[in-house]
């Protein structure tokens, strides 16, 4: 215990241009291991010593500040107070009184497009409340990882959306399914605080750590100068909102499980007949009966509005088969008919057609955009765009599509450079850009 104690003095007095981030990262990864192991052991005493220790620390303090003012892509954003932490001094200067006393400043209420057209709302905390979910957030998600389910894959470490559809491809490979496709209607705005304050991993924290989620809960936006009463719900927006709401979805698949378990046949077997993949507010279930699917949807909708008080979006929750495929997590997983093996079919994973769509509208409004920029601006915008999606779905079936998109991407750069030199002939601009 002594070990991290004395870590926090060398840093009484320290510069932040001096403070070393990798000693800093291994101390709080070293906490967090150690809290995660005596949860595991049920020494829920050493649990509660190592979070008073995880509390006060100035390592962990100084960490939290660094994450959101300096590497999260929100650090510019300010909340209610509208400020901006910019400075080492400022910086500084936080971490010092930073501290879970179980207060909360509003939120700041903005609205973001969706691809529906619709818009939806975030929450943005201040720098100061972002920072003190930051230091909450890290000696409770130990508590989780040790507690949650297997296949819920959202906002966890170590997990992806590429850990979620192989649990999928896992699933059907030798069996076709049908699949429940769920969506929760805004999932994120309508979880009851108990099903959060009331989970058991809330319990094991301490009442320090559950009046200042409460204090979030509560905290109330500022809405077009309009102040909004918040009683429920974990605003999007917050750092430690997903965990919060892994935490409240926690017991979805036990509940499953256990409703197989009064099946005809073998507990185990029957277990395995079903396939659950849960993302955040996603999630699909899959099996070979159709009425099994349809109960699901029954069990289901019956579990969100009873333990978390929320509804199924029947408008986006289908029920579909395995054979003419379905989209999760940007993928589309289909299978379709062979004759080249003993189960008939074989399972392929493509980018979905929204994805690609959305992919290709990227490109073009950064083109629009740039109209008048300098070719290496443009190469600089659409250099990340094109290669961070060509390496999410580069670990399945995309050879097909990325020719596509390859061809449409010349197209879309050869139209802008013949709009940006349209007093040129196309040998000119041939010979300058391509």
């Amino acid at each position: 215990m002594n070990k991290f104690r004395n870590r926090n003095e060398a840093y009484d007095d320290i510069e932040w241009q001096k403070i070393d981030w990798k000693s800093v990262r291994r101390y709080t990864r070293r906490l967090e291991n150690s809290i995660a192991k005596a949860v595991e052991y049920h020494d829920f005493v050493q649990v509660k010593k190592l979070r008073r220790i995880w509390n006060s620390s100035k390592l962990v303090k100084l960490l939290a500040v660094r994450k959101v003012t300096q590497d999260n892509r929100g650090k510019k954003t300010a909340g209610v107070d509208k400020v901006v932490i910019k400075t080492n001094k400022q910086r500084l200067e936080l971490a010092n009184k930073l501290e879970l006393d179980g207060k909360a400043t509003h939120l700041k209420r903005v609205y973001v497009p969706k691809p529906n057209g619709k818009l939806r709302g975030l929450g943005i905390p201040t720098i100061e409340d972002r920072a003190k979910q930051e230091l909450c957030k890290g000696s409770v998600q130990p508590i989780y990882e040790v507690m949650a389910e297997t296949n819920v894959y959202g906002f966890r470490p170590a997990r992806s959306t590429h850990d979620a559809i192989e649990a999928i491809f896992k699933g059907i490979s030798l069996k076709q399914k049908y699949v429940l496709e769920g969506d929760l209607t805004a999932f994120f705005d309508n979880i009851k605080p108990e099903a959060i304050l009331d989970s058991e991993v809330i319990q094991r924290t301490d009442k320090e750590t559950q009046k200042q989620i409460q204090a979030w809960i509560e905290a109330g936006a500022i809405d077009k100068d309009v102040f909004c009463k918040t009683s429920k719900g974990t605003p999007q927006g917050g750092v430690i909102s997903p965990l919060l709401a892994n935490i409240a979805f926690m017991g979805m698949e036990t509940m499953l499980y256990e409703w197989a378990d009064t099946w005809k046949g073998g507990s185990r077997d029957n277990r395995q007949s079903l396939t659950i993949s849960i993302y955040a507010d996603d999630f699909v279930i899959l099996h070979k009966d159709k009425a099994v699917i349809e109960e699901a949807k029954v069990r289901i909708a019956k579990w969100c509005m009873e333990k978390m008080g929320v509804e199924l979006n029947e408008s986006k929750t289908h029920i579909s088969h395995t054979s003419t495929g379905f989209d999760f997590l940007g993928f589309n997983i289909r299978q379709y008919p062979v004759t080249t093996n003993k189960q008939g079919f074989k399972t392929l994973i493509k980018p979905s057609k929204d994805s690609i769509k959305k992919h290709l509208n990227a490109i073009h409004d950064v083109l629009k955009r740039s109209k008048a920029a300098p070719q290496e601006a443009v190469i600089s915008k659409l250099n990340p765009i094109i290669t961070g999606w060509s390496n999410y779905f580069s670990h399945v079936v995309s050879k097909e599509v990325f020719s596509k998109i390859d061809s449409e991407v010349w197209l879309k750069t050869w139209k802008w450079a013949c709009r940006r030199h349209n007093n040129k002939g196309l040998k000119w601009i041939k010979e300058k850009y391509f």
